[in-house]
């Protein structure tokens, strides 16, 4: 057997007999051994979750390494659901797994609404362990991004989440995970971070929360929230080096070989909540490696109203939109106009003008503009008014010539992302 696979058996040994009182040599290492010690498998669901065995070694039922019963594991639950963003829990995930083989400190588990399969990006079929109301104990909540409606959409799934954040010592979200936190009115009176897609409607949906949108995370103590998708692994290390130390933090970045930048992220120079009470804790804002001064929220953006009608871009090159969804493009006249808020139409008749009133949601260009061609990231980039398309009776625009081929190769998919992010962002579908 090589060095390396013995030095495997070396540690997987240790992980087993840690915690006891009497010494016994492996492989040049020195091990405690207690005959009167318990163990237990670390829970996974798995048969013999709860049965305490006489000795260490690895659970006959899933392979796991037992653990001592008393020792100190810290139980990490990763919220999935229906379209979750993969590396949004499997960063995390992969984070603290491999520092509970590190440490045995750490142990990782899936929690969902129910147990019931679901795909995560339309490829990967997950198997949740457990149910949020059926889980263990949970002392670090990541909740990932992704398709995050099916989560504001449930009330029972939002009042059992809610449970798990008031116990967690610590709840991280990563990406678009944050309005799942902010839906619980977790994020007031804090400061916050999301994937840049997700910004506004983060702003849209706090009062008192300052959104940064150049930070990688943003750690207040007791809730951290993560950027976009890879972010949630540096805000894992982050959390691994405040609760284990540097050194572990470092080496579970080298075995997964990732470039850890260890200044980046933010820590508010402000009242954190380590526990459900506040207390001041002085700390220091640093962002990407330099003090930072916190940015007011500019909330009169948000709230003023829409600019006057000629203020407003002319859509779709001066063509009459209704007549262009019935199939035909013929350019509208400049004493019939109406806008939607968003953008100025010109109408072939006052017939067609009047259509358009009746339901300028139908008629008009859906989610505000947004290029369709990026999915649910509808902040990402807005579409040109004269490069758009129609599908299932509806107007579309899009950035650039690749975004509309990309949308057109697969629209109905398109559609149903941007619909999904125009709930949870404005609060309504405008593509149904």
């Amino acid at each position: 057997m090589s060095a390396k696979k013995w030095g495997l058996v070396a540690f997987l040994a240790g992980a087993a007999l840690a915690g006891s009182s009497s010494i016994v040599p492996v492989m040049g290492m020195t091990l405690g051994l207690d005959d009167q010690e318990a163990y237990v498998c670390p829970p996974c669901n798995c048969s013999e979750d709860g049965k305490e065995f006489d000795e260490g070694g690895n659970c006959s039922a899933c392979g796991m390494v037992l653990v001592s019963k008393n020792r100190d594991v810290t139980n990490v639950g990763v919220v999935i659901f229906p379209e979750v963003e993969l590396l949004d829990f499997a960063g995390p995930g992969e984070v603290f797994s491999a520092a509970g083989a590190t440490t045995g400190h750490y142990q990782v588990f899936t929690v969902a609404e129910t147990t019931e399969p679901f795909t995560s990006q339309r490829f990967l079929t997950v198997v949740p362990q457990y149910s949020v109301a059926e889980a263990p104990d949970i002392d670090i909540l990541v909740i990932p991004g992704g398709s995050v409606g099916s989560i504001l959409g449930s009330p029972p799934f939002l009042a059992a989440l809610q449970e798990r954040v008031d116990l967690a010592e610590v709840t991280l979200s990563v990406c678009n995970g944050a309005l799942v936190l902010a839906k619980l009115g977790e994020l007031e009176g804090l400061e916050a971070t999301t994937h840049h897609g997700a910004i506004r409607g983060l702003r849209q949906m706090t009062e008192d929360c300052v959104v940064h949108d150049d930070a990688r995370f943003v750690d207040n103590g007791r809730i951290i929230t993560a950027a976009g998708v890879s972010a949630g692994i540096d805000a894992s290390l982050h959390l691994l080096q405040r609760r284990s130390g540097m050194d572990t933090a470092r080496q579970v970045a080298r075995y997964m070989e990732y470039d850890w930048d260890e200044s980046l992220g933010l820590t508010p120079s402000k009242t954190v909540r380590t526990e459900k009470t506040d207390r001041e804790e002085p700390t220091q804002a640093v962002l990407r490696g330099k003090v930072e001064e916190k940015q007011p929220v500019d909330t009169a953006s948000l709230s003023e109203p829409a600019p006057a009608s000629e203020e407003l871009p002319l859509a779709l090159a001066g063509l009459d939109p209704v007549l262009l969804i019935g199939g035909e493009s013929v350019t509208g006249s400049t004493e019939n106009v109406s806008s939607d808020g968003w953008y100025r139409y010109h109408f072939a008749s006052s017939e067609s003008q009047r259509k358009f009133l009746e339901d300028p949601s139908r008629f008009g260009i859906q989610a505000r503009g947004s290029c369709a061609g990026m999915g649910s990231q509808i902040e990402a980039r807005s579409g040109k008014p004269e490069i758009y398309t129609v599908h299932d009776g509806r107007l579309y625009l899009f950035a650039g010539e690749g975004c509309r081929e990309d949308f057109q190769s697969n629209p109905d998919w398109f559609v149903e992302e941007m619909n999904q992010a125009v709930k949870v962002q404005w609060g309504s579908a405008e593509s149904e």
